[in-house]
């Protein structure tokens, strides 16, 4: 699918799941595997990757916005 958005000329963006409310002792749960093989696929592609798992996750730590 990104290929066929880089054919047309556009950049494709490839983008992490967010948190799924897994906390423990005030962390958040580690991020689904799924995470680093999008990170992945973006390197091999040169596409960019936005890792909105750690980008929220670690904002709500900061926050102390987790029970």
């Amino acid at each position: 699918m990104a290929g066929q958005v880089i054919e047309k000329g556009a950049t494709p963006l490839l983008l992490s799941l967010i948190p799924n409310f897994g906390f423990t002792d005030g962390k958040a749960a580690e991020p689904s595997r799924f995470a680093g093989y999008m990170k992945l696929v973006s390197d091999e592609l040169k596409i960019p990757f936005f890792d909105h798992y750690n980008c929220i996750a670690r904002n709500w730590e900061k926050k102390k916005k987790i029970s």
